[in-house]
């Protein structure tokens, strides 16, 4: 009866067993290699503990080993292992399962010990959690205490794995992933036979590549010109943040591709300006013009060519002068702002050019008086030294002869010349007085001396002044004149000669005075020096 009561609890027990592990896989023992260090039960060896029969002693389908004794099963590889279960006699054998102890690994040298889970005479389970990479398993009997021969009884041993993977997991519970090109990896290492998909790395093909790599066996590299220096994905090479200035997020996610003809900047969005040099396109990043720009615009306030002239200037590089306040920015034009030209400029075609060679002044009216002279101030002297006729060279300008006492002469000067004129005047009427004087007294003496006709040349020089002491009068008249008729006959035009030289002395007086009025820091020795000289 108690034998039946104990067939109902085992089997009772295994179906609630199987139902609890619905799902998990049992391991094809078969094939495995079982060992031990004990002496053996009759019959009863190591392989009838793999041979998938339980019963009792009758069965030989048990194995039996001698205490103390070690049973080591190794598995053809290594599993995901979630339970192992002993199971013994179902004939009353109450001592088989009495002090013994499991440990499961890889490696019989780093071999770890598995508490039990639950125990009973008939079965003893073993429940990892999570599921433990093993492959072999070492059962250790102890003595048992009975006094007899003392035996560890099993008839069989079940070792029960997880569930396989889907593709791209494994490891315990299926938590790791992996990325294999084909098929699924290795269900406890990850390694993946066919090697890994593009962007991954490592045995388990579950690394990301470096950052800077991408691709199949991370052998490409990223863009240098994603957006902020950000590495691309490990998988296609797509910037993350998109691309750097100049270069074509839309067309090539890998940032790779400048921006197309015409086109610069953040996403390829600004348009070069029609205005670079030649119309050659600009810069893909920045938007510069390789060359500069075109005539009308100022390559040095705005590289990208889009700011027209300013500051009175136009065409090439902004360096032409308008010559009026505002003009056009290409072509110069003033009259199309209706401008009038600087000074020194007139309009020509709506441009305000120079004056031509001769002329200057406000829209070209003056006229310089040389061959060429300063379109502004008509300044000759720049050019040339030679005036025209009736003009000389005054202060750089080209100015009429005449002017020349009017402009050069100060105040004083102007006063003083007056002053000297009057006194010439005053002194010239008292010379002429003085010479209708003197002239009839000689032609008085002259009378006299024709009708006597007789003396000397002395008695008739004498006639001539006789009140007169100076002898300056007679320094022209020291010739003799024979006492005859025809020598008598010259006496008249020697007398004019005498004449003709007092009326000279009293110039060179008169000169004298004005030209000491016009120079009074020079002595009178100087002034007489300077009348002689002249």
């Amino acid at each position: 009866m108690f034998t039946l009561q104990m067939s109902i609890l085992f089997l009772f027990g295994y179906f609630l067993q199987s139902c609890k592990v619905a799902g998990d896989i049992k391991i094809a023992i078969p094939g495995s290699s079982l060992s031990t260090n004990a002496s053996l039960y009759a019959i009863w060896s190591v392989d009838r503990a793999v041979d998938g029969r339980i019963g009792g002693g009758k069965c030989g389908c048990c194995t039996a080993i001698e205490r103390p004794c070690s049973l080591q099963l190794d598995l053809q590889q290594s599993y995901l292992v979630k339970r192992i279960v002993l199971k013994g006699r179902t004939d009353g054998a109450y001592n088989q399962f009495a002090n013994i102890t499991v440990y499961i690994g890889n490696d019989v040298s780093q071999m770890v010990e598995q508490p039990f889970s639950t125990i009973s005479d008939l079965v003893q389970t073993y429940v990892l959690t999570p599921p433990q990479a093993m492959q072999a398993i070492i059962v250790i009997g102890g003595m048992s205490g009975k006094r007899d021969k003392d035996y560890m009884v099993i008839c069989e041993i079940e070792v029960y794995r997880q569930q396989d993977c889907a593709n791209g997991t494994y490891g315990p519970d299926c938590n790791k992933t992996c990325h294999c090109v084909e098929g699924p990896c290795d269900a406890v290492t990850g390694i993946c036979g066919t090697g890994c998909k593009r962007g991954w790395r490592g045995a388990a093909c579950n690394e990301t590549c470096a950052d800077g790599s991408y691709g199949t066996n991370c052998s490409l590299t990223c863009s240098a010109f994603c957006r902020n220096n950000r590495p691309c994905h490990h998988i296609n090479g797509t910037c993350i943040e998109g691309c750097a200035d100049g270069y074509d997020f839309s067309t090539d996610k890998t940032c790779n591709t400048p921006c197309d003809h015409k086109r610069y900047g953040r996403d390829c969005s600004s348009i070069c300006s029609e205005y670079c040099h030649n119309k050659q396109t600009c810069h893909h990043i920045n938007g510069t013009c390789p060359n500069g720009c075109g005539d009308g615009y100022d390559f040095n306030r705005d590289k990208t060519c889009n700011a027209t002239c300013k500051n009175r200037k136009f065409g090439k590089n902004c360096l032409m002068d308008c010559n009026c306040d505002e003009c056009h920015h290409i072509n110069g034009s003033c009259a199309i702002f209706k401008q009038q030209c600087d000074t020194g400029f007139k309009m020509d075609k709506d441009i305000c050019q120079p004056c031509e060679r001769r002329r200057f002044g406000p829209n070209c009216s003056n006229e310089c008086h040389c061959e060429q002279c300063h379109n502004v101030n008509g300044s000759c002297d720049l050019y040339t030294n030679n005036c025209d006729g009736g003009f000389r060279l005054d202060n750089g300008l080209c100015k009429p002869t005449e002017e020349k006492t009017t402009i050069e002469l100060s105040h004083g000067e102007l006063v003083g010349v007056i002053c000297a004129a009057i006194v010439a005047c005053v002194v010239c009427s008292v010379v002429t007085a003085l010479c209708l004087r003197h002239r009839r007294r000689h032609q008085t003496s002259a009378s006299n001396t024709t009708e006597s006709c007789q003396g000397t040349a002395v008695s008739a020089y004498d006639e001539l002044s006789p009140k007169t002491k100076a002898t300056s009068h007679y320094d022209t008249l020291t010739i003799t004149i024979p006492p005859t008729s025809s020598e008598c006959e010259q006496i008249p035009k020697a007398l004019q000669k005498a004449e003709e030289y007092e009326r000279l002395q009293l110039n060179q007086k008169t000169v004298a005075a004005t030209y000491e009025k016009l120079s009074p820091n020079l002595t009178t020795g100087e002034q007489y020096e300077r009348l002689e000289t002249c």
